[in-house]
């Protein structure tokens, strides 16, 4: 990722949002942080060796012309992928979610809160059989998912259930297996 952000000529980042601290969502914090000057750095809950802005679910952001809604946060659950954040970023007329690793729980209690289809879906815990329910998936009808996952990893991810669901949905699928740097233009 340093890499590619230095070819594509950004040397600062104004804005980084961990999800939630297990490794493969903030492992790769430290190389961003030598090599760029990060201002703000957002989570869902207090880590002693990060400065951080604490985000609860239902606050509201405005960065620019991108409008971030929290869904979910720390709730203060056994499973920590649970406490994780959740958002919805509207960047003009193209909506968002990035579901970190929350599970059919966290989905089923944001179904809600979310009010229309979803352009892009960041599929939640990697394509898990634990994420991506048939009920949130045909309430969010996502245009496109991407999921983020290793080749051959050691948990199989994803399952061929959430690959299942989605296609059901028709949303077209993109992976990070395939495609290791994915960038979205919303124009």
């Amino acid at each position: 990722m340093v890499n590619f952000l230095k070819y594509k000529g950004i040397y600062k980042i104004d804005h980084l949002f961990i999800t939630h601290f297990h490794e493969d969502h903030y492992g790769g914090y430290e190389k961003l942080k030598k090599n760029f000057k990060i201002k703000n750095i957002y989570t869902s809950k207090k880590i002693n060796m990060i400065k951080t802005i604490i985000l609860k679910s239902g606050n509201k952001m405005k960065i620019g012309n991108i409008n971030i809604k929290v869904l979910s946060a720390d709730r203060g659950d056994d499973n920590e992928n649970n406490n994780g954040l959740v958002l919805e970023i509207l960047i003009g007329k193209y909506k968002t979610l990035i579901m970190g690793d929350v599970e059919a729980i966290v989905e089923n209690e944001i179904i809600k809160n979310v009010d229309s289809d979803v352009d892009l879906l960041l599929v939640g815990h990697h394509g898990s059989n634990t994420s991506s329910t048939e009920k949130f998936i045909e309430k969010i009808k996502p245009k496109i998912s991407i999921l983020s996952f290793g080749k051959n990893n050691k948990f199989g991810h994803p399952h061929k259930e959430t690959i299942y669901t989605l296609n059901k949905f028709k949303s077209k699928i993109l992976t990070t297996q395939d495609n290791k740097n994915l960038v979205f233009y919303f124009i």
